[in-house]
């Protein structure tokens, strides 16, 4: 007597995000960059505004610096809504707060009330990112993910590069018009909302498509290393670090280079040129990731 088993069928594969779906992301992703440093050449008009503010020339540097403070915030609680709601949901609502709470500041009359829409437009921002890198990380395994990665970054730093100028231009009609750039994002939610599919995925597996083994099948069954809490936290620290240093430049720089005669368009341009050095670095990656360790790159 022949016992015979019937075969197992193999997993369906989802088909692999349309282009439609990947310009939606790399759309969001110019968005998040410039999202704090795009009201720059407008402070020094800000500053004069509010002057009669209790503690008015530090709150108003603070504006640019809070969006920073509520992503940092917000990020971590972002991922876990991404894994109970969808990438698509909080990439959309993401979007739509990021155009209501950006333009906002078009009609703040009190500092501290424009402080608030900025600490909003950080939550926004924060969920826009996580929702990003999520999608990603779910389209793409291995060289194919990392060559993603790295066009999202340089995308990112475009971004800026093309509204940071724009908004030193708006600047010179007056300090709050810049504050318009932030609508763009309101466009961008209804292509996200109408080409994204929740659960979209790629090609689980299949690593960089030359027989490269996904990251996660070769970290299965490992025992669980030592230190990795601590790891973690250092790679914290050092983002926090960067972000820093990246937010001190669009800060001060506006000020400074008013000291010098320089307009608003200037300054838009001069903070321009730092996020247009991070596009060739993003563009650099996949090729540096082949050849170097992820220690060796961060250094």
């Amino acid at each position: 007597m022949t016992l015979t088993t019937a075969a197992q069928p193999a997993p369906a594969r989802q088909a692999p995000p349309t282009r439609a779906a990947r310009a939606a992301v790399l759309a969001s992703a110019t968005l998040t960059l410039m999202a704090a440093a795009i009201i720059a050449p407008g402070l020094p008009a800000m500053s004069e505004e509010f002057a009669e503010a209790p503690g008015g020339g530090l709150l108003v540097r603070f504006v640019l610096t809070i969006t920073s403070l509520a992503i940092a915030v917000s990020a971590p609680v972002s991922g876990l809504i991404a894994d109970r709601v969808g990438r698509r949901s909080l990439l959309v609502s993401g979007l739509a707060l990021y155009a209501v709470s950006g333009t906002a500041g078009f009609f703040a009359t009190d500092l501290y009330v424009l402080l608030a829409t900025r600490a909003l437009l950080g939550v926004a921002v924060g969920g826009i990112m996580t929702a990003v890198s999520a999608t990603v990380t779910d389209w793409f395994e291995g060289a194919r993910r990392a060559s993603f990665l790295g066009l999202q970054q340089a995308f990112a730093s475009l971004g800026g590069v093309v509204f940071l100028p724009l908004g030193g231009v708006l600047a010179g009609v007056g300090w709050r018009a810049p504050f318009w750039l932030y609508a763009v994002s309101a466009a961008v939610a209804v292509l996200a909302f109408a080409v994204l599919r929740e659960g979209q995925r790629g090609r689980r597996g299949t690593g960089s498509g030359a027989g490269e083994p996904a990251p996660d099948a070769t970290l299965r069954g490992r025992p669980p290393q030592r230190g990795v809490a601590g790891r973690i936290a250092g790679v914290y620290l050092l983002a926090l670090v960067a972000t820093l240093a990246f937010s001190m430049g669009p800060t001060q720089l506006p000020f400074l280079l008013r000291d010098f005669g320089s307009g608003p368009g200037v300054v838009g341009a001069v903070v321009a040129g730092s996020t247009l050095s991070g596009a060739f670095g993003a563009l650099a990656f996949p090729y540096l990731r082949r050849r170097l360790a992820s220690t060796a790159i961060t250094a």
